[in-house]
């Protein structure tokens, strides 16, 4: 959209730096989000803030899958075009145009974030997440970066209006991992159900908590 093409860099240029002295303690790995070409950004999913704190100390702009229920009200769905991301609806079982959307971003080189978790945890901990991202990952053959983002919840959970400031959140960001090598096999919700478990366990490390599937 517009908005993106001329909004986002301003905006984020402006933005980054006071998100990342309030709510960014430490940050670690960011040599593992490759500089130019493609890649798959699977963060865990504990907070509203998860989204603007990677996308502020990323310096690439990542294009990320989000749910409908962010579009309901004027003000977040301008700053949802304006960030590059892609609308879902959750409830449709028909996921093609999704998939050919996120499919050219990824041919033009871009930088693909989802949540595979598919919603932010009401409890703190992991959620056994969906086997979407697996498919991304073998069908694209692009690297998949896992990312662990600590103290999400403690911040600010998703009964919660406003953040809390008494933590910053801590961002380890994973090596890449890569499935490509699949995309030539038989694909089943098995192999997809192994591809994410793979993803999750590695996010597992970075965040020390648990995924149980």
């Amino acid at each position: 959209p517009w908005q993106f093409r001329l909004i986002y860099p301003w905006l984020k240029a402006v933005l980054a730096p006071f998100i990342r002295l309030i709510f960014v303690k430490k940050v670690t790995g960011l040599e593992n989000i490759p500089k130019t070409g493609p890649a798959i950004i699977t963060p865990n999913h504990e907070s509203f803030l998860d989204f603007f704190c990677l996308s502020a100390v990323v310096k690439r702009p990542i294009h990320y899958l989000t749910a409908e229920s962010r579009y309901d009200h004027f003000f977040e769905r301008q700053l949802m075009k304006t960030a590059g991301q892609i609308r879902i609806e959750r409830l449709n079982h028909d996921k093609g145009d999704i998939y050919s959307l996120v499919m050219s971003i990824l041919s033009q080189g871009r930088l693909f974030g989802i949540f595979p978790e598919g919603r932010r945890s009401r409890t703190g901990e992991m959620l056994t997440a969906f086997t979407g991202v697996a498919k991304f990952a073998a069908h694209s053959e692009v690297p998949v970066i896992p990312v662990g983002i600590k103290n999400g919840f403690e911040i600010w959970p998703r009964h919660k209006k406003l953040p809390k400031l008494r933590k910053q959140i801590e961002i380890k960001i994973g090596e890449p991992m890569h499935f490509g090598h699949y995309n030539h096999k038989i694909h089943g919700e098995e192999i997809y159900r192994d591809v994410t478990n793979q993803i999750m366990r590695k996010i597992s490390g970075l965040t020390g908590k648990p995924y149980l599937f």
